[in-house]
């Protein structure tokens, strides 16, 4: 019955996203962009990983993962709002703090694909043999070499279309796992058989360093900040306020309809432990989590190698070709594929994303500085020091799972 309720949901919400009038709406192409960014499927898989170093004691820290990516968005949503007019009154420091953000930005986005596609490898392979790592790396390579040459040959375009197209489905198939969860969730309770799993974990320092190392999984709402071009910025804020609060209601509910799968008997580790224990919502569950995960990933990975080539013709100029701002993303993510496992890229990842968001805060205290004085501006620019603090110690001290 719970597979039939999956197959139901999965249907009805990839009919509603494909929606011709919804996608045509300037609102929803505003919220998909950062939405879609923040909401890749790989959440799904870090969820045991955090569960395996904290035990119960997750619960709290995901939580307060989200509400510091908020936070975080807050400090983003202030430049959305405040920054392009403050660059144009010829301040020095604005004016290499900047390009010096986008160069961090840009290196992220090369690590944070090696994260998407590693990570998809390994989901990919978790119904077959997920302990050969080549094989793993061997995929990520082949799709990154596959974006990169259609990057080089046909541009940004391209790319975003092809990313567009799997958009719907990937949240389709989140949807359909959250439905499915409640109703094996609601099933077990009527029953009487609902119980947490019995989990212990241990909560001291370096468990928190490990926990901060997956900021990667709330990251993407910063895209907004770059699409000027294409969507007013009181619409930026206020779709990329949306698409945090949403997606971190997921993050919080997935996490709580878990709790009753986390002590399921599997021979999987990591992040390919999801796909083994959604097996028992519904034998479905994991080819469908597959099928979202290679999509979901795809797609996020083609927005970031967009992004990143995007920003470093943006910093470097017209002397550099978009079409080798590509090439300049895709090579250092297939090294970093083959450098590192996904555990060590997840937490290379948050800390490279932690030290953009450290910038972005130094940001936004240059110009809420230069805004009339008052208490809120004061208060304000004691926020932005202290989340800027903090994601600087997230660069400096947080450690792969």
């Amino acid at each position: 019955m719970n597979t039939v309720v999956i197959v139901v949901a999965l249907v009805l919400i990839a009919l509603a996203l494909n929606n011709r009038r919804l996608q045509q709406s300037e609102s929803y192409k505003a919220f998909s962009v950062p939405f879609a960014s923040i909401m890749d499927i790989g959440f799904l898989a870090v969820i045991p990983l955090i569960v395996q170093v904290m035990g119960f004691d997750a619960a709290w820290f995901i939580g307060g993962v989200v509400v510091v990516a908020y936070l975080m968005g807050s400090v983003i949503r202030f430049n959305i709002g405040h920054l392009g007019s403050a660059t144009g009154e010829g301040d020095t420091a604005l004016r290499r703090l900047v390009p010096t953000s986008s160069w961090v930005l840009a290196g992220a986005y090369a690590i944070n694909i090696a994260y998407y596609l590693q990570l998809m490898g390994v989901l990919a392979v978790a119904l077959f043999d997920s302990s050969n790592k080549n094989a793993t790396n061997w995929v990520a390579t082949a799709v990154l070499i596959v974006i990169g040459v259609v990057g080089f040959t046909a541009g940004l375009t391209k790319l975003n279309a092809l990313g567009e197209r799997t958009l719907p489905i990937n949240l389709a198939v989140i949807g359909a796992f959250l439905v499915g969860l409640l109703y094996f969730n609601l099933a077990e309770v009527l029953s009487g058989d609902w119980q947490a799993a019995d989990l212990s974990g241990k909560t001291d320092f370096t468990s928190i360093r490990k926990v901060l190392g997956t900021l990667v999984i709330v990251q993407g709402f910063e895209v907004s900040l770059y699409l000027g071009n294409q969507f007013p910025k009181e619409l930026r804020t206020r779709t990329t306020r949306y698409a945090q609060i949403i997606s971190g209601a997921i993050f919080v509910a997935t996490f709580a309809l878990l709790t009753t799968l986390f002590d399921t008997p599997t021979d999987q580790v990591g992040v390919g432990a999801v796909i083994d224990i959604s097996g028992a919502v519904s034998d479905l569950l994991p080819y469908l989590l597959v099928f979202g995960a290679i999509g979901s990933q795809l797609a996020a990975s083609i927005s970031n190698v967009a992004g990143g080539g995007s920003l470093l013709v943006e910093t470097v100029g017209t002397r550099l070709s978009s079409r080798y701002s590509y090439l300049m993303i895709v090579i250092p993510a297939i090294a970093m594929t083959w450098l590192t496992d996904i555990n060590q890229v997840i937490a290379l990842a948050s800390r490279a994303f932690a030290a953009y968001y450290a910038l972005e805060c130094v940001i936004a205290i240059r110009v809420s500085s230069r805004l009339p004085a008052s208490r809120e501006r004061s208060l304000q620019i004691v926020g932005m020091g202290a989340m800027g603090l903090f994601m600087l110690f997230i660069a400096i001290f947080s450690i792969p799972t």
